[in-house]
């Protein structure tokens, strides 16, 4: 393709250049704007813009059409056809487009928020890109033991003016909305930062460029771009985080991501699809690697479940801080979030060095009552990367706004060269009050929410009435997933009940068959099995009964007509285990499970069949058109298939035959 637009580009080249020479050559021509001198002029100007459809028309206009002959009788009709044809090419092709709506845009799950949509546009575009991406990525990221991975809102963040990273931001928005785990994302344009009071999304995503460089001749355009795209649990990326003792059970996290991206498109476009092939795969770049990381945090950490409106702050009263007033500090956001009533972003101009600037801002805030910053008072050469102040339920991180260096590392500290030159920022954060986080947790446990959810926020809770509202509910509710048992095993530990920390030990392992990875949460089962005082309960068989208890369903009482009802997502669980069992010194048991995931991108529903026994395991995936086969080494005489047919609500139908 890419040869053929060669030979093709360059025979155009030779045709333009003759037909140039025509044009300044030829002394009459059909009168399409107007007298001799006013055509020429004007064919002339066209040329300019090497583009081909325009050359097609001076060939139709200025060679093929005489000034006079047949047409002379009725010129009028002909001109004005040529003129919309010629202005139409040139409007659609040439003339810059307007800039897109500049206001934040909300996508969820495909559909814009109505008053961001923007009016319809015409694209037209033939032609291919060739594109080199380079992609460097680094993460750190930290979880305590009931830390869950929180995706379900993304704030995607544009930090260039280049109309390239626009539509690469709003490219990211659409892709990124498709995943299973989103409910909204939205989008802010360079200059429409969120400074009303707003839901706080899960994850940030901040895009800007180090450098572009652009140029274009003809069909021909090159873009080298060095593209830098931070995602993070926080709004900005920084150096580091700090967690409080009421802070919730999620990971904190930051991702930085640097795009070294060359890219040629060869053809023809309108300048509303302008980048439309760049945008999108420079686009795909990030979203791949972003979805590859949340897909392992899923894994390893599950996900957060839907909480109830109660965890999370909601105070609108607007916050006065003199110092920043004074220093005419910019605000770049602001939300509220879980366990937060508010929380803050400003930015202000400080080229001192970050002791002098520091010490500035702390010495300022201990006079309005703010108490911390003694990391200033000591006397060391290390320069400090931020610190915290707080008072009452408030708490301010100071830091510096991170750079890069001319070779692309994270820039720390009082670089000379750079540091000095970016903002302070100062984070602020209203957490729940003592009174305001107890209250919360009591309509939490004594609510029907599930008990997996409320064992996440079990070790939150300092009042004795509470937790007796939690030791009740585990009393009466049950839990059905392996990190569901995993906390209730760790509740009961606590409260040195062995027996029952064991069996939900073990019931704990029977569900780790159920996901993809061979051997998940090992690490936490070995804490569990110490806090309980027997290492080897790790490797233990575990019994059938754990199995049955868990969920599983024996194979060999399935039947040919057996219908299993499961939304998307619920693992369908079966085992098998010998015939001659009681000869056995050890229950070696066979697990299957199937499980239909939700559609992603342009791919539907698919299947997922994990097959796994003692030191083996295996994944397979297929789509949900055909029959679902469990495999041959699982059954040892014998085989069915499960006809599956999509119910209303993500429901589906699963149907033995055998």
């Amino acid at each position: 393709m890419v040869v053929w637009l060669n030979i093709a580009w360059w025979g155009y080249l030779a045709v333009w250049g003759a037909l140039l020479i025509h044009c300044l050559l030829k002394r009459q021509f059909f009168p399409l704007a107007g007298p001799h001198w006013a055509t020429k002029g004007f064919w002339i100007i066209t040329f300019v813009f090497l583009n081909p459809l325009l050359t097609l028309m001076y060939l139709i206009f200025g060679v093929f059409f005489r000034a006079e002959g047949k047409h002379a009788q009725h010129p009028m009709a002909v001109r004005v056809a040529g003129w919309v044809l010629v202005l139409g090419i040139v409007s659609v092709f040439e003339l810059p487009y307007p800039d897109r709506p500049g206001g934040h845009i909300t996508v969820t799950k495909h559909k814009t928020s109505p008053d961001n949509q923007g009016k319809l546009h015409f694209e037209a575009q033939a032609g291919v890109l060739e594109a080199n991406n380079g992609m460097s990525t680094s993460t750190v990221s930290s979880a305590g033991n009931h830390a869950r991975f929180c995706a379900k809102r993304i704030s995607i963040r544009c930090e260039s003016s280049h109309p390239l990273m626009d539509r690469v931001c709003r490219v990211m928005q659409q892709k990124i909305a498709t995943l299973p785990c989103i409910e909204s994302v939205d989008y802010w344009p360079l200059g429409s930062q969120q400074t009303t009071q707003t839901s706080h999304a899960d994850v940030f995503i901040v895009l800007g460029t180090e450098s572009l460089k652009e140029s274009t001749f003809g069909i021909h355009r090159k873009v080298e771009a060095d593209i830098s795209c931070f995602v993070g649990s926080q709004p900005v990326p920084k150096f580091s985080n700090i967690n409080y003792g009421n802070s919730p059970p999620t990971i904190t996290f930051t991702m930085d991501n640097r795009l070294q991206h060359s890219g040629v498109f060869k053809g023809l476009e309108s300048q509303s699809s302008r980048y439309k092939q760049q945008s999108e795969n420079i686009a795909q770049q990030f979203v791949n690697t972003i979805t590859k990381q949340f897909d392992t945090w899923i894994e390893k950490h599950g996900l957060m479940p839907d909480l109830p409106e109660y965890l999370y702050g909601n105070d609108t009263q607007p916050v006065e801080i003199d110092y920043l007033q004074q220093r005419h500090a910019t605000c770049l956001h602001q939300s509220h979030g879980l366990f937060k009533n508010v929380g803050m972003i400003w930015s202000y101009e400080d080229e001192r060095s970050n002791r002098e600037a520091f010490t500035d801002i702390r010495n300022a805030l201990t006079q309005e009552g703010w108490k911390g910053g003694s990391a200033l008072d000591k006397d060391s050469s290390h320069q400090l990367e931020s610190f915290f102040m707080s008072k009452d339920n408030k708490h301010l991180q100071i830091f510096r706004k991170r750079g890069r260096t001319e070779h692309g590392g994270i820039l720390q500290g009082d670089n000379e060269s750079l540091a000095t030159k970016l903002p302070i920022m100062v984070e602020y954060n209203v957490l729940f009050s003592n009174k305001q986080h107890e209250e919360a947790l009591r309509q939490l446990f004594i609510s029907e929410t599930d008990l997996e959810t409320k064992l996440l926020f079990a070790s939150l809770s300092q009042d004795d009435d509470i937790k007796q509202l939690l030791l009740e509910s585990v009393r009466s509710q049950h839990v059905k997933t392996m990190r569901g048992y995993l906390l209730i095993g760790r509740y009961h530990a606590n409260q040195e009940e062995l027996a029952q920390a064991t069996d939900a030990l073990m019931l704990a392992r029977a569900m780790s068959r159920t996901l993809r990875e061979h051997e998940p949460c090992k690490s936490e089962f070995k804490s569990l099995a110490k806090q309980i005082g027997d290492d080897s309960l790790v490797t233990q068989e575990i019994g059938i009964d754990s199995y049955q208890r868990a969920g599983f369903i024996d194979i060999n009482t399935v039947n040919h007509g057996t219908v299993f009802e499961r939304t998307v997502n619920e693992p369908l669980m079966f085992y098998q285990c010998p015939a001659d069992l009681e000869q056995d010194t050890e229950i070696k048991v066979k697990t299957i499970v199937i499980r239909i995931s939700p559609p992603s991108g342009n791919e539907s529903h698919q299947v997922e069949t994990i097959t796994k026994e003692t030191g083996q395991s295996s994944l397979r995936k297929g789509g949900l058109s055909g029959s679902i086969f469990i495999p041959m080494a699982f059954l040892e005489n014998t085989s069915f298939q499960l006809k599956a047919k999509e119910l209303d609500g993500d429901r589906f139908k699963l149907t033995v035959v055998k």
